[in-house]
């Protein structure tokens, strides 16, 4: 990956570059990473929240826009398999076919809020 490409997101390439210096390939390699990890953590809890609705996946139904905020927004930091179990159930247990059926987004604050230790216990 270029320097520019990495940091596109952050602005004018050449001014970020002009900025930052060899420091600016540092945060380049550092984003692709975090967004490819990211992008993998997500992919496992979709495929955990699949698992779990097994033959149900077919019915009609979806998952609140809340509850989907709260998956990304949490999901791409959930490396422990434990809690990728947690949030990919409760993804699962989120699809319905009644819209304004939110009750997922508490369970998945909570989750936020405890720590990888806490969730084991």
């Amino acid at each position: 990956m270029d320097i520019g490409t990495g940091l596109a997101l952050l602005g004018s390439s050449p001014l970020v570059i002009k900025l930052l210096g060899p420091s600016a390939e540092y945060i380049g390699e550092s984003l692709r990473h975090q967004t490819e990890k990211g992008l993998n953590n997500l992919k496992n809890i979709f495929s955990i929240a699949t698992e779990r609705l097994g033959n149900r996946i077919e019915t009609e139904g979806a998952v609140p826009p809340k509850v989907l905020r709260g998956i990304l927004i949490e999901g791409p930091y959930c490396d422990d398999p434990l809690s990728a179990e947690y949030f990919g159930g409760v993804l699962a247990s989120s699809r319905s076919g009644v819209s304004r059926d939110d009750r997922g987004t508490t369970f998945i604050a909570l989750l936020s809020r405890l720590s990888t230790y806490q969730i084991r216990s």
